[in-house]
């Protein structure tokens, strides 16, 4: 009876200490591979997504700082196309957005509370070649007007999901001394 009793507790330990199997292991391995995967995917979007945001606001820092220096300029440099071209070449800031976006700075004339014709637009390319059009075609002369209004646009390709980006504002610039 003893030996019944014996050959029953040798049988409950060995089966207590038994290990895993090789499939439990692997299932344990692959659900912890998904796991760590999908957690470094997310980072990866994650990171894109802060990416485009400062793109975008490059965008939007590039725009305003053109238009800040439009209006720091004398009035005589933004009527005139050469003064203008040698200032354009230059890019608004020292972010790298410049170096890939399109700008177009239009200038034009502003009477009775609207833009009019004759206008210059500035076209900037990403290598800093600014190429004057003039509407109408030729010499465009301001004459006497002393309200001008001034559009600055940038156009890229975004880094992220390569979709087409836009930003753009106006502002009204009229001839006078500055303080």
């Amino acid at each position: 009876m003893w030996v019944a009793a014996f050959c029953a507790e040798m049988r409950s330990a060995r089966q207590s200490r038994s290990g895993t199997t090789l499939v439990e292991v692997m299932v344990a391995v692959l659900v912890t591979a998904a796991f760590f995967s999908s957690i470094f995917e997310i980072n990866a979007i994650c990171l894109n997504y802060i990416s485009s945001s400062k793109e975008n606001i490059a965008g939007i820092e590039c725009v305003q700082d053109r238009l800040e220096q439009l209006r720091n300029t004398d009035f005589t440099t933004l009527t005139d196309t050469t003064a203008m071209t040698t200032l354009l070449t230059t890019p608004p800031n020292s972010s790298s957005l410049p170096l890939k976006a399109t700008e177009t700075v239009t200038i034009r004339t502003f009477v009775n509370g609207a833009p009019t014709t004759p206008n210059i637009t500035f076209t900037r390319t990403p290598g800093a070649s600014v190429a004057p059009t003039h509407s109408p075609a030729g010499t465009v002369s301001f004459g006497t007007n002393t309200i001008v209004q001034a559009d600055v646009r940038y156009d890229w390709t975004a880094t992220f999901g390569g979709r087409p980006c836009l930003e753009q504002t106006s502002t009204i610039i009229a001839a006078g001394t500055k303080k």
